[in-house]
Formats: structure tokens, C-alpha cells, sequence
């Protein structure tokens, strides 16, 4: 979003619950501590992950979508700092791409995780696991994935200190 002007957007204070991780490894979101989503580009992961701490307070200047409770945020700001973090744009020199491997994940399904036009993308687990959805997925796991039920995903991703994100390519509903 780095042809908007990010003060002239709304400001939205918050405590941060965890980061949302891509399969990369990367971060592009986080989930305030009222249940809002708050959406980031990834190539803001490394400033993200150097300012914002689980448990503190943040300010975004963003916007709130119509249908999902999702924010997509031009600005992030710790609580106490004076320099927010701008999507500037990207810049690949500054991407965090992390090593991808095999992962498999078993877990109730704690909440829908969506993308920036308030589609569902995804889904965090109750251990904490981030299962991304495909284009080509997202119809067929959107039958499997409700709120308290407990899936079976298989595919590539990371597992870091701040969590696990696997793109799902096999989805079942547990046995």
C-alpha cells in the first residue's frame, strides 16, 4: 500500500495475541486480542518481528474490511515508539524466506484466517498451527473447516519459534 498515505487512514489501537505466519516462514498478519485479524504484506516481516512483541500494545493505520473482522494495515506501530513500520513497498533484498519441509498437523479448528478482500485463506489450529489454503484448495477445505472441528493437513512449510505454517495440499477431517 505504499501509494497511500498512511496518517490519512483510520487509527486502530490494539493488543497484539500472536503473529500469523506464511509457509515462507514469513510474517503477514497478526491477531489482535480482540479476535481482529490484522493484514500485512511479508516483505514488513523482519521490521514486524524487531518491534511488535505477543502481549504489547500496537497502533495500525488501516483499513477494516466489510465482511471478515480484518484490518489490512499501511502502518504498524509499537506501543511507545515513535517510528512506525510503512509499507513502503516491496523490496526482495529484505525478503525472510525460510527453508520449506514436509510438515503434517492434527487440530481443531480454532478460527477461519482469510486474505486481504476478506476471503478465507486459511485457518489457525488449536496448537497454534497457521494452515494455508491454495486457490485451487480453498472450495474443498472450506467443507472440511468449521470451528471446532478437528482436521488432518499434510504440505510444505515452516515450523519457527513463533509458530508453524503449512500449505495444505492433502486436507481430511480427523478420524
Amino acid at each position: 500500500m505504499h501509494w497511500l498515505d498512511h496518517a490519512q487512514l483510520p487509527r486502530i489501537e490494539g493488543t497484539v495475541e500472536r503473529f500469523l505466519l506464511n509457509s515462507h516462514g514469513e510474517l503477514d498478519g497478526l491477531l489482535l486480542a480482540d479476535g481482529r485479524e490484522v493484514l500485512f504484506p511479508p516483505h514488513l516481516s523482519k521490521a514486524v518481528r524487531s518491534a511488535l512483541r505477543p502481549g504489547r500494545p500496537v497502533t495500525i493505520n488501516g483499513l477494516a474490511l466489510r465482511g471478515a473482522p480484518v484490518i489490512v494495515a499501511a502502518a504498524l506501530c509499537a506501543d511507545g515508539s515513535a517510528e512506525p513500520i510503512i509499507d513502503e513497498g516491496p523490496d526482495e533484498k529484505h525478503r525472510d524466506k525460510k527453508e520449506r519441509r514436509k510438515l503434517k498437523a492434527e487440530g481443531g479448528v480454532v478460527r477461519s484466517l482469510h486474505g486481504p478482500k476478506g476471503e478465507v485463506r486459511g485457518v489457525l489450529l488449536d496448537d497454534g498451527t497457521v494452515v494455508r489454503f491454495g486457490k485451487g484448495h480453498v472450495n474443498e477445505a472450506k467443507k472440511l473447516i468449521a470451528a471446532g472441528k478437528a482436521i488432518t493437513v499434510r504440505g510444505q512449510g515452516v515450523a519457527l519459534a513463533e509458530g508453524r505454517c503449512i500449505d495444505a495440499k492433502h486436507v481430511e477431517l480427523a478420524a
